[in-house]
């Protein structure tokens, strides 16, 4: 068990559990896409994140069809695991020195680079009116075998329903997860249960 998922359930000293599964979220990129727009290799700051997103939409807006203006970038997704990591990759986070704290630069500053990203048509929402932040396959995985996203926030265990997800509508770009990038290096979020034996009697 990598040390690092042990150390979630440390506290004091003392290790409380023993991890049963862990996932994580990433950004699921489009390679294919991102190659024909210029670019050689995944974004690894927050600002290459930017520029490739902003050119994903920027090849919509250049066509005539008005409609589609907003298509393009990242699909907004506010589900924990999405935000989470995008505070972190800022340098961020909500719980330090045993408490939590939510409003900090590092925060604001990651919460306003994706409020810009929306606000300068790189990032978008989905059409679906119930739930248009929420992580949902159903509706990401054509968006972005049509490239109408050249990112989509998914987690690790749903890769191959992804890949299966693809290649039923035809898609043949090339595409791989990464973490998400930053300005203090890039970030994912592992998560998942653990196994904890509580005190008892002998008997039980």
């Amino acid at each position: 068990i990598p040390a690092i998922f042990l150390s979630q359930d440390e506290r004091d000293g003392r290790l409380l559990g023993m991890p049963a599964e862990r996932t994580a979220a990433f950004l699921f990129y489009n390679l294919t896409w991102a190659g024909e727009l210029g670019f050689a290799e995944p974004p690894r700051t927050s600002a290459e994140f930017r520029l490739q997103a902003c050119a994903a939409n920027a090849t919509f807006r250049a066509n005539a069809v008005e409609q589609d203006d907003g298509y393009g970038g990242w699909i907004i997704d506010a589900n924990w695991l999405s935000i989470y990591p995008w505070l972190t990759a800022f340098g961020g986070g909500v719980f330090e020195d045993g408490a939590w704290h939510f409003d900090t630069e590092a925060n604001q500053e990651a919460l306003e680079f994706l409020k810009a990203l929306r606000d300068d048509g790189c990032a978008w929402l989905t059409a679906d009116p119930d739930n248009p932040y929420a992580l949902d396959p159903t509706l990401h995985y054509p968006r972005f075998a049509r490239r109408s996203a050249l990112f989509i926030t998914a987690e690790m265990t749903e890769a191959e329903a992804f890949a299966s997800a693809l290649a039923g509508e035809g898609a043949t770009d090339a595409w791989t997860m990464i973490p998400f990038p930053g300005t203090e290096g890039a970030a994912i979020t592992a998560y998942g249960p653990s196994y904890s034996v509580m005190p008892t009697s002998p008997e039980r």
